[in-house]
């Protein structure tokens, strides 16, 4: 099982890098994203701290952005992102600040695209109406998420296989501010393996 969307301290969640580490190796998850918004001081702390050992699975580095298009506030995920970077590129006022109204979708895709990443719609569920106007731009949607119906997934997955798209998923955890649980999608190891063979 693998869980594609974390978040930490670093950004709006309630576990440490090291307390979400070890949960997760606690669930035997086999790969994990850890995805705090407009950060990536998560993946800093587990080098400074040579924090790897706490996690036996395969880490995909990633990232949640804020973005708008024609004035939608929308979220990218990056994944297999190069952090260090993106952390040149992530403006100061904007690092793990998750209320930030983010930089233009355009400005955003450069950015993953420039870390060797891929860029995926986070949760299009809260805003539909914008997953038209990124399609054409995005590497993959996150299919699999708590705020989309078990109707709207369908169309997602079509979507996705009309447009050759990844398709992804994950928790979205909080820790203890929000009641998703880690793992609560089931999602399968292939899921990790696109981006591994990517």
């Amino acid at each position: 099982m693998v869980d594609l969307h974390l978040h930490t301290i670093h950004s709006d969640g309630t576990a440490s890098v090291r307390e979400m580490l070890a949960l997760c190796e606690k669930l035997k998850l086999k790969a994990i994203s850890i995805t705090d918004h407009n950060s990536i001081d998560a993946y800093k702390e587990i080098e400074s701290e040579n924090l790897h050992g706490l996690f036996g699975g395969k880490l995909l580095v990633g990232i949640e952005l804020s973005a708008t298009v024609q004035g939608i506030e929308i979220e990218i995920l990056g994944y297999g992102i190069d952090w260090q970077k993106m952390d040149k590129l992530i403006p100061n006022d904007m690092k793990g600040n998750c209320h930030h109204v983010g930089l233009t979708f355009q400005k955003v895709i450069g950015m993953i695209r420039q870390c060797d990443g891929k860029a995926v719609l986070a949760h299009p569920g809260r805003y539909k109406h914008a997953v038209e106007l990124v399609i054409d731009k995005i590497d993959g949607i996150e299919v699999y998420h708590l705020s989309n119906s078990q109707e709207y997934r369908q169309h997602l997955l079509e979507l996705c296989r009309e447009h050759n798209l990844i398709i992804t998923g994950g928790s979205d955890f909080h820790g203890t501010s929000e009641p998703q649980l880690i793992n609560c999608e089931k999602l399968p190891y292939e899921m990790f393996e696109q981006f591994a063979n990517g």
